[in-house]
């Protein structure tokens, strides 16, 4: 968390990098309890507010995200085209959508830029998985049946939109929940809009606030129900997983690329791998 403050710190105004990274260590100090530990995205949550106050800035990480679309969306076409040959294009879109999640930045097993992901995306993709519950969670899939699909960042949900088409043309109901203000790479309704994605699911809604994963006490409720309600629950990213994994929305599949051990421990997961972990 303190690497993530002294890095976004840098991208706005590096002169404001050691008073960031005294009260990211402050906040830390304080809020962090090993006796009782609280969820780690929302002690992140409470940080990275008070870094953006120190910045001056909503969105510290606007000109990377809006590199990390072009990039994703110069690399579509390709992406498209694995799906499309593949042996089943439903679990390759899921594949593919988990190899977005590397557009990441300030921590580590990220990579330093979105111009890097070029290199990166078909290793990442011939890896496979390390861990692998599509099989179980897609035979929750059909006609009529109810998706929320949670996002993480920026450029990710470019690839997420493979995805989308195909779980449209499966005919089920799906429901994408984005962002509802900037926080770290984090795609938000504006970025659907901006990469004219809008026609990619059955409706868009927000989780109504910029923290880090999600706050269930801070959802809107329509953004509840669709959760509450789904048949399947698909989440992307390390963050959703830190704050849901000990909520109990049931059945979720997290796509993730576990970039931190922690995160691979508690998923009984390889560091550094894609993995889809289901739980029912």
């Amino acid at each position: 968390m303190i690497k993530r403050a002294l890095y976004e710190a840098n991208l706005v105004d590096p002169d404001l990098a050691s008073v960031a990274v005294a009260e990211a260590t402050n906040i830390l100090a304080r809020e962090y309890n090993p006796n009782d530990p609280d969820v780690s995205a929302r002690i992140a949550s409470k940080m990275h507010a008070r870094v953006y106050e120190i910045l001056s800035s909503e969105d510290p990480y606007a000109a990377i995200k809006d590199r990390s679309n072009k990039i994703a969306v110069g690399l579509l076409p390709h992406a498209r085209e694995l799906v499309e040959h593949a042996e089943n294009p439903l679990w390759m879109a899921s594949l593919v959508a988990v190899a977005g999640n590397v557009l990441d930045f300030g921590i580590r097993g990220a990579i330093a830029g979105p111009e890097d992901f070029e290199e990166v995306f078909d290793s990442i993709v011939d890896e496979g998985y390390g861990i692998d519950h599509t099989p179980e969670a897609f035979s929750l899939l059909g006609p009529g049946k109810k998706v929320a699909y949670l996002t993480d960042n920026c450029g990710e949900v470019v690839f997420d939109s493979i995805f989308w088409e195909i779980l449209m043309d499966m005919g089920v109901d799906l429901t994408v929940v984005v962002k509802g203000k900037p926080i770290l790479t984090d795609a938000t309704l504006d970025d659907i809009e901006g990469l004219g994605l809008k026609d990619h699911a059955n409706r868009f809604f927000t989780t109504g606030t910029g923290v880090v994963g999600l706050e269930r006490s801070l959802l809107p409720q329509e953004t509840l129900d669709a959760m509450l309600d789904a048949d399947l629950i698909i989440s992307k990213g390390m963050a959703n997983f830190e704050a849901l994994s000990e909520e109990d929305f049931r059945p979720i599949i997290y796509l993730m690329r576990t970039k931190c051990q922690p995160i691979a421990s508690h998923a009984n997961a390889p560091l550094d791998a894609n993995v889809a972990k289901l739980y029912r």
